[in-house]
């Protein structure tokens, strides 16, 4: 229960971070964020299905880079990498680890509660960013000095289902970025990331052995079916055809992961 409300923090801290962007910084945040997934997701999961005993060359790595900041604090586009590093990162090390209980849930509490004081403008998006890269440093210093451990992710053809999934989600979410800007691709991009998260997470659950097959079928029938008739809520917005035809073209290409690679 704790690591589920640990996962709607974190996701609820980002969909209000992207709602309450400027319009005008919304295009080139949210695709240098997409394009930085779609090559760091890969990697991350494809090191932490392979490579439990070298876990701290990678937390002193991601240090190294935080510090890196010192020197190119004026490129936004760095700022952007360094930023979604930390948060992939970041959420891989706290919800697979064994190691301190609640810490999961901590980081991912301030995480949420750092996007309040950028609602209400008192922050800017690059001070947001920088928290955040701060707070997740914070984490990683603390695994670094524990005698970590972790859940290893356990998938058949774990390269085949990385590559997928992350071409699947942030290939679509970048794809959008180009077609749509302003406060439509704030919505989209939200709507985009609920429902492939949802998805995502169910793909997790199952995979970490927290649903057994029963019950994993279940779910994903009924949470599939809803997602299948949620675009009918675009229709408001008066969506190009295209958009639909990304959406269907991923929710087949998540089903066809699930037989295929679950």
């Amino acid at each position: 229960m704790v690591n589920f409300i640990s996962y709607i923090l974190f996701f609820l801290g980002n969909f209000l971070l992207i709602l309450f962007l400027d319009n005008n910084f919304a295009q080139k945040f949210l695709s240098t964020y997409s394009l930085s997934g779609l090559i760091l997701g890969p990697l991350i999961f494809l090191y932490f299905s392979r490579e439990q005993k070298k876990i701290k060359h990678s937390q002193i790595l991601v240090l190294l880079v935080n510090c890196s900041l010192f020197y190119f604090n004026n490129n936004f586009i760095f700022l952007v990498i360094v930023y979604s590093l930390n948060l992939f990162y970041s959420d891989f090390i706290s919800s697979q680890s064994n190691s301190i209980k609640g810490l999961n849930f901590i980081y991912k509490m301030f995480i949420f509660l750092s996007v309040i004081p950028f609602i209400f403008n008192f922050l800017k998006l690059e001070q947001l960013i920088e928290i955040r890269i701060f707070l997740s440093s914070l984490l990683v210093l603390i695994y670094l000095f524990v005698n970590f451990s972790y859940n290893k992710i356990d998938v058949k053809f774990p390269i085949i289902y990385l590559i997928s999934t992350n071409l699947v989600y942030f290939g679509s979410l970048f794809f959008i970025t180009i077609l749509m800007k302003s406060f439509i691709l704030k919505i989209i991009y939200i709507a985009f990331q609920v429902c492939f998260s949802l998805i995502l997470k169910l793909y997790d659950l199952k995979l970490r052995n927290i649903l057994d097959r029963n019950k994993f079928e279940k779910y994903f029938k009924n949470i599939y079916f809803v997602l299948i008739c949620l675009p009918l809520i675009f229709l408001i917005y008066n969506v190009s055809e295209i958009i639909l035809f990304i959406y269907y073209l991923n929710m087949f290409f998540f089903y066809m992961i699930k037989k295929k690679l679950l």
